[in-house]
């Protein structure tokens, strides 16, 4: 919505934290990106006190973006 990177089909994680270096949030995209392949790809489940921080940290990400 704001252009901070390219959406495209083959891109990977690691193409938009590139594109995303650049940007103030840059920083916080790359703590929720980690947090995102331990849940997914690892299949890791955080505890409810992790959640909450982790809830927390995602709505300020986008309250800058």
């Amino acid at each position: 919505e704001n252009k901070l990177i390219t959406l495209q089909a083959r891109s990977t994680n690691q193409d938009y934290l590139s594109q995303m270096k650049q940007q103030d949030a840059g920083k916080d995209f790359l703590a929720l990106t980690r947090v995102y392949e331990y849940v997914w790809y690892g299949e890791y489940r955080p505890s409810a006190n992790q959640y909450g921080i982790i809830e927390t940290n995602f709505k300020r990400f986008f309250s800058t973006i």
